[in-house]
């Protein structure tokens, strides 16, 4: 204030009023009673009737992934001029989702204007992902990415009282995918899926001439989990030492051929490897005769040989020749996998978490918003030192229990999405004032509507019966 202190024009001794204080904006007006000289001077300027710095604050939030809550609830903690938590409420309801699909529609409409100008047969990979790590999720999301390209091409979001249950959102997910695909006239050549049954199906019933391949890793994740669990056993104690080799076996199988070879012969490699743990080599069957790999130097040999008629070679072969891997295995695809998905999932969980709960329109713009964010950053380059090394780092996870991978360092990330998304969210507040902005979608009704619900004097008084009564 200590600049309102004197009169610009006259230099006379005066006074500055705080006007208007509005979160992080704040108004002062000045009056000399000497030249009778008057302004007003505000901290930021204004887009539409909404502060600048308030509504960049909102877009922030938003677009950066943040928990609005926690977020203001930091600003307080640094006594620092903010918005309220219901600014911010008002800001994403009338501009922020909006802009969020809008710059979203814009990039699937270019995404479909390309595709559909090359011709090219489109191969796909498809997952769902649940808001909840339980089987009680309120919204489902269904993911179709474009694997030549590594990009996302499509997101459905089910509420599970729209399909009847969670069990059934994955599915319709689907559905709604392929549906707006064949509505912009883009072929689909293939679909690379996980082992859903439902998916399966559907897709065997309605799209005939698209060919369902599904995942390697989600078989070979399964088989590994038997392979633990028959290890365990009494007497089977050497198969431990053997897992991995089988499991390589297993990725070896449908990359070692094209999608088209003959469902025999790949049955064949995949059951030889049971011939291949007892050290035989040859006659495999009618279609794969003997092993590919070379002779084996005995003085290398560091696993022993598992031996015929024991109890771990009846339950491996038991396992390899089950009727789940007899469907599997001649759809496994060699070409695509959806390891792209899965790291998409990944983001997503860094937009709209699992531990929180998001409305339907949030929910739909933190799943845009990692789209955008990922569409942008699928392609980054492998980061690389100063002398033109490339780095590499060595991580410890979980599932490997001790063992390590080695991974490539990628450079880092860019945001330019976020310039258009907020650019165009401030085009919404300059032409828009924030009583006048209705959103026209409607979401479909909430779980708890098939509830009756109960007047509440009447719930709170039955709870102080209980409470005298006790």
């Amino acid at each position: 204030m200590e600049l309102f202190a004197n009169c610009p024009s006259c230099a006379q001794p005066t006074y500055g009023e705080i006007k208007q204080l509005k979160g992080s904006f704040i108004s002062i007006t000045q009056d000399c009673r000497f030249c009778f000289y008057q302004r007003t001077w505000s901290s930021q300027p204004l887009i539409g009737s909404i502060p600048a710095g308030n509504f960049e604050i909102s877009c922030a939030l938003l677009f950066s992934g943040s928990l609005p809550s926690k977020s203001v609830r930091m600003f307080k903690f640094l006594n620092m001029a903010s918005i309220s938590y219901r600014t911010f409420m008002y800001h994403q309801q009338c501009y922020l989702h909006p802009a969020v699909t809008e710059v979203w529609r814009d990039q699937q409409a270019s995404y479909v204007q390309e595709a559909r100008a090359s011709g090219r047969q489109l191969h796909l990979g498809g997952d769902g992902r649940a808001d909840t790590p339980g089987h009680c999720a309120k919204f489902g999301s269904y993911t179709l990415m474009d694997l030549a390209e590594n990009v996302v091409v499509d997101l459905q979001l089910i509420q599970s009282n729209e399909v009847g249950g969670s069990c059934l959102m994955e599915k319709e997910g689907l559905i709604r995918g392929v549906r707006y695909l064949e509505e912009n006239g883009l072929p689909i050549s293939q679909i690379v899926t996980d082992r859903h049954l439902q998916v399966a199906k559907w897709m065997r019933e309605n799209l005939p001439d698209t060919t369902h391949s599904i995942d390697v890793w989600h078989v070979a994740k399964g088989f590994k989990k038997k392979l633990l669990a028959l290890s365990k056993e009494k007497d089977c104690e050497h198969l431990r030492e053997w897992i991995k080799s089988l499991v390589n076996h297993l990725y070896w199988v449908p990359s070692s051929a094209p999608d088209d070879e003959d469902s025999e012969l790949r049955w064949e490699k995949w059951t030889s490897i049971t011939n291949q743990v007892q050290n035989i080599h040859e006659g495999h069957g009618q279609h794969f005769q003997r092993c590919e790999h070379g002779d084996l130097d005995p003085a290398a040999r560091r696993k022993r040989w598992l031996r015929p008629g024991t109890k771990v070679m009846e339950k491996l072969e038991a396992i390899v020749n089950s009727r789940q891997m007899k469907k599997d295995i001649p759809m496994l695809s060699s070409s695509f996998q959806t390891s792209s998905v899965e790291a998409f999932h990944s983001v997503i969980n860094q937009f709209a978490p699992k531990m929180y709960k998001f409305s339907y329109f949030g929910m739909q713009s933190r799943l845009a918003l990692a789209a955008l964010h990922f569409n942008e950053n699928s392609s980054k380059d492998q980061a690389a030192t100063r002398e033109g090394n490339l780095q590499y780092s060595i991580v410890f996870p979980k599932h490997k229990k001790g063992d390590y991978t080695v991974k490539k360092v990628k450079t880092q990330s860019t945001y330019e999405y976020v310039d258009v998304l907020t650019n165009a969210a401030k085009t919404r507040a300059s032409n828009m004032k924030m009583p006048q902005c209705g959103d026209p979608r409607v979401a479909p009704p909430p779980l708890c509507d098939q509830y009756v619900l109960p007047e509440k004097d009447d719930a709170v008084g039955q709870l102080l019966t209980r409470f005298r009564r006790n």
